[in-house]
């Protein structure tokens, strides 16, 4: 099964299912040492730069993003 098979069954579960398989995501990310934690964001931030440069994303300042995020969970 592809990862966007996985992200569209996953996206129809209900919403406390879907919150205790964001749970179980995340727990899972504790296993990562502190090396490969640093490398993945590495890699990350590498591909985020990518995509932006590409003209794919556009880059939004943190002030607006906790904005949001704010407004979301208020």
């Amino acid at each position: 099964m592809t990862m966007q098979a996985i992200k569209k069954q996953a996206l129809k579960l209900d919403l406390k299912s879907r919150a205790n398989l964001a749970h179980a995501l995340l727990k899972s990310l504790d296993d990562v040492s502190e090396e490969e934690n640093i490398k993945l964001w590495a890699k990350e931030a590498w591909r985020r730069n990518e995509e932006i440069e590409k003209g794919n994303l556009k880059e939004k300042p943190a002030s607006e993003v906790y904005k949001k995020i704010r407004a979301r969970y208020k």
